[in-house]
Order: C-alpha cells, then structure tokens, then sequence
C-alpha cells in the first residue's frame, strides 16, 4: 500500500467515516496488521471504551458472518458485513472461524471493526477461536465474546459459581475466572450481559500494566 493512500484511510478512520467496499479490500490486503490493528482498536476504543461484554449465548438479532473458507475472502468478508451494515438491524455481528491462520483471523476482525457501524457490537465466537487468539482479537477490534461455557449462579454469583455446569456444547473454561483474568490481562474491563446486552455485573477495570507484568504472564493455549 503507498503511503498517500494510508494515510488517506488513516483520515477517514479518525475522522468517524464510513469506509467503502473498495476500502475493505484494500485493507483486507495489506500486511501491515500492526497498523491495521491500531485503527481497529481506535476505532473500537471510541465506542467502548475500554469494556468488554460477554455472555453464554449470542445476543438476539446477531448477524453472523463464517469465514476462513472462501476462495475470495477479501470480497466475501467485506460484503457480508456492507450487507449487514445496510441492514441496519443487528445490534452485533458475531465471526465464526470455520479455518485459516490466527493472522487472517486479526485481518478479518480489524476490516470488519473499521467497516460497522460504531453501534454495532463485534462479536468474537468463543468456542471456534479458542482463548489465545480472542484475547489476540480483543485488541483488533473485538468488544464482545459470546458461545461462552454458562452456568447457573448460586446465591453469592462469585465468577466460579457463575460458570459451574458448564454447557459441554461450548469451549470449557476454568471456572469463570480464567475468562476474567484473559479479559484482565488484555488491560480490558469485563461486563457480563445478558442477550439484549444489558448489564448483568461490571467488573473492576485491569490493574495497571506495570502490575499486571510484575508477575509472569499466563499463556492463554
């Protein structure tokens, strides 16, 4: 990509506007997913702040976009979500990764991230990305996690309680407080919702880096 055309993206991205079908395929196909990752958490940050939500089953009225299979993915991905976006019903778009390498999955969150609009919840599919890469996602785009292990809350509703009876449909989690922690560690606030995504419990925000680096980091396999 020259440099007159990023930094022409660059200025639509910051300025709030709404990208083009031409622009998702440009961006689909750059290398440079540092810098795509960037606008993507900018423009992630500006609607959300620094929260995540998550829940045990998809919000209702989700759109739904697999990718990793697609012998175009660039035209795939950008017109399912331009689709969706003129749609303008779903309150989120949830990827589900049917195959492809982790980087594909940070391009297709990011391109999907600056393509929404700033209302629309980017849902990342829990059980068909595994913990790694989601916390990977949170940082490209990613504000909500769904397909999440549920459990029936006890009258204290500490995290662990929370998660007991985990739905063996779903990717199994140390009880609840891995996925916390995960959230934590990304330097992310997690919510929990419920599928209309009202609040259920917000959680304290992350300790500051320098703490959360103090100790040795876990690896999310």
């Amino acid at each position: 990509m020259d440099s007159g055309l990023k930094r022409t993206l660059e200025q639509k991205v910051y300025a709030g506007e709404r990208l083009t079908r031409d622009d998702g395929i440009v961006l689909f196909g750059t290398d440079e997913l540092a810098w795509l990752g960037r606008l993507a958490h900018h423009r992630r940050t500006e609607s959300y702040a620094d929260r995540v939500t998550f829940a045990a089953d998809r919000s209702i009225d989700a759109g739904e976009i697999a990718y990793g299979r697609a012998e175009d993915p660039a035209a795939h991905l950008v017109d399912a979500v331009l689709n969706l976006r003129e749609d303008l019903r779903p309150p989120s778009v949830t990827l589900v990764k049917e195959d492809g390498a982790p980087a594909e999955a940070l391009r297709t969150f990011a391109v999907a991230r600056l393509l929404l609009d700033p209302a629309v919840h980017l849902t990342a599919d829990y059980a068909s990305h595994g913990p790694a890469l989601v916390q990977l996602l949170l940082n490209y785009g990613a504000d909500d996690l769904a397909g999440i292990p549920s459990g029936e809350r006890d009258e204290e509703g500490t995290p662990e309680q929370r998660w007991r009876n985990a739905d063996k449909r779903a990717v199994e989690l140390d009880p609840g407080q891995e996925l916390l922690e995960l959230i934590w560690d990304a330097g992310l606030r997690p919510v929990e919702r419920d599928a209309s995504y009202g609040v259920v419990r917000e959680y304290d925000a992350p300790a500051p880096l320098a703490d959360r680096r103090a100790v040795p980091q876990k690896v999310w396999a």
